[in-house]
């Protein structure tokens, strides 16, 4: 394993919690919104940022994995 690691677990629950408030953010958005195209793109959006949100926690929880095989 790397002396020091560039992704964290720290770094990638920051990055989790950036993506969540952007949801949040186009979820509101959404609801605004009249125009139905410019609601498919938010959908759009929304869409890549959960498939993001799940990434990262799968990542995380690799990494943590690996963490406790190479401890053991």
């Amino acid at each position: 394993m790397f002396a020091t690691e560039i992704i964290t677990k720290e770094y990638l629950d920051r990055i989790y919690d950036e993506f969540s408030r952007e949801l949040q953010n186009l979820q509101k958005k959404i609801k605004e919104e009249t125009k139905e195209a410019a609601e498919a793109d938010i959908t759009k959006q929304i869409t890549l940022l959960n498939s993001l949100m799940i990434t990262t926690l799968r990542y995380r929880s690799l990494k943590r994995k690996i963490a406790m095989k190479i401890n053991c």
